[in-house]
């Protein structure tokens, strides 16, 4: 997950959603490894680039984003769950 080599990866994961949600490339950069895999209820196993191109631009159809787990998984995995409300009312 990480080009950091401090610090847990559950760290990490929680430091990029902030990346996200103040729309900070640079810092997202520097956190998100080139291996990088995300899944998501929209997204399935897709790399860095299309994590950036996709997901990365989004935040700003967000009213708030709350982690609500964040877990270590297999390998360097990290499992997180977050609930987020739209600024349209969804959630």
């Amino acid at each position: 997950m990480s080009k950091q080599s401090n610090g847990s990866n559950v760290d990490v994961v929680r430091a990029c959603v902030e990346s996200y949600l103040a729309q900070d490339r640079a810092a997202a950069d520097r956190l998100i490894a080139e291996d990088f895999v995300f899944t998501s209820p929209q997204d399935d196993r897709i790399d860095r680039a299309a994590f950036f191109e996709r997901c990365f631009p989004t935040a700003d159809r967000l009213r708030s984003q709350e982690i609500i787990e964040a877990v270590p998984a297999s390998g360097d995995g990290v499992f997180i769950a977050y609930e987020y409300e739209l600024k349209s009312g969804g959630r």
